[in-house]
């Protein structure tokens, strides 16, 4: 009886301990993963909301269209796979995971939490293809994208690039230069965020397209709305980065004497670049999801261009507006950027095709004018 008794003290025990190490690797590795994940999903709920809210796109049609098209899963695996890899790389050597891992039974508690927190990661993937494919659709494409993008990750902090000495001709390309260095070097998962929800934009305006659209007029808005929206989002990451890169040259702006106007046009050719750029790749994923006529293809190429470009414009006072002394606010770049694309969407609905010009007017009147950089 004794020996029952002790038994049962040491199995309580021990699952206390289990249980007292399990919420401490969840707390160190869970809750910067699901800080960063959180933003992703807003914009993605944003983007479908816009995609599927009452013009009978459903998550059935999508994933039909993924399981008869290995294009169509491609791209959409792809663009999911880009937008959610920053959240996951979190997850690996989090704050405070040394010191766990230390511990008897912290690699093995690591390796768990990591693969739970990339899983809760790709909660969004798993419900569309649940809710359009049922339970075992859902269960391989959640598998299959968790896998992956833990092996993404894994790859990718194997890469390194050697440096090298950049020359630029005057001080805006060198101002736009630093900022796309920036970029490329230390911020590639903002790179890689905004590719995927350009990808996303173009991918779902594609399927909007292939439902309603009657002609390139009906292209056009279609394109023009959800890009947007799709556009604006993709810019959030890169322009917080561009904005944080602009105020740690602050020192060496003032003392080359640099004006504000400079260093505006510097944003702007880096930020306008993004947006044209992510116009671009929604391009290339609408023209992979469903196959479009070369009128439609050249409106929505035309559409995304120049809806990315007003989208870029604006955020530089977007991105202006949300320097602190300390830092850049993400969320005041997030919110800006919402608002500036529920301007295009509003604009474009309106006034179709002229909305598009116009709203490369809009943000081109913000880049110019407004707060300066301090």
């Amino acid at each position: 009886m004794a020996d029952a008794s002790s038994g049962s003290r040491a199995a309580a025990a021990w699952i206390g301990t289990v249980g007292r190490a399990a919420a401490a690797w969840i707390g160190t590795v869970g809750r910067p993963v699901l800080a960063r994940a959180t933003p992703t999903w807003a914009g993605v709920a944003i983007l479908a909301g816009v995609v599927m809210g009452g013009n009978g796109l459903a998550p059935a049609d999508v994933v039909a269209l993924a399981s008869s098209s290995w294009r169509a899963v491609a791209v959409l695996g792809t663009a999911w796979l880009l937008l959610s890899s920053a959240a996951v790389r979190v997850g690996f050597d989090a704050d405070g995971a040394p010191y766990l891992r230390s511990l008897p039974g912290g690699p093995a508690f690591e390796r768990t939490t990591v693969v739970l927190a990339a899983a809760a990661v790709h909660l969004p993937w798993a419900a569309l293809w649940f809710a359009g494919g049922g339970v075992a659709p859902g269960a391989a494409a959640w598998t299959a994208m968790t896998a992956a993008s833990l092996a993404v990750v894994a790859l990718a902090g194997r890469l390194d690039r050697a440096p090298a000495t950049p020359r630029w001709r005057g001080p805006i390309a060198a101002l736009a230069g630093v900022h796309a260095r920036s970029l490329a070097r230390r911020r590639l998962s903002a790179l890689a965020a905004g590719a995927g929800m350009a990808a996303l934009g173009g991918a779902f305006a594609a399927l909007v397209i292939g439902h309603e659209a009657r002609d390139a007029r009906d292209a056009i808005v279609i394109a023009g709305a959800v890009a947007s929206i799709g556009l604006a989002a993709a810019l959030v990451a890169g322009t917080a980065a561009v904005a944080e890169s602009d105020r740690q040259l602050d020192w060496l702006a003032h003392a080359a004497a640099i004006s504000p106007a400079s260093r505006r046009l510097g944003l702007a050719l880096v930020l306008a670049g993004l947006g044209i750029g992510a116009g671009a790749i929604a391009t290339l994923a609408a023209a992979a999801v469903t196959p479009l006529g070369a009128t439609t293809l050249v409106a929505v190429a035309g559409t995304h261009a120049l809806v990315g470009l007003g989208a870029g414009l604006a955020a530089v006072e977007v991105g202006v507006r949300a320097r602190r002394a300390d830092g850049v606010d993400g969320t005041r770049v997030a919110i800006g950027l919402l608002l500036v694309g529920v301007v295009g969407l509003v604009t474009i609905g309106i006034f179709h095709a002229i909305g598009v010009a116009a709203f490369v007017a809009v943000g081109a009147g913000a880049a110019a004018g407004g707060a300066r950089p301090a």
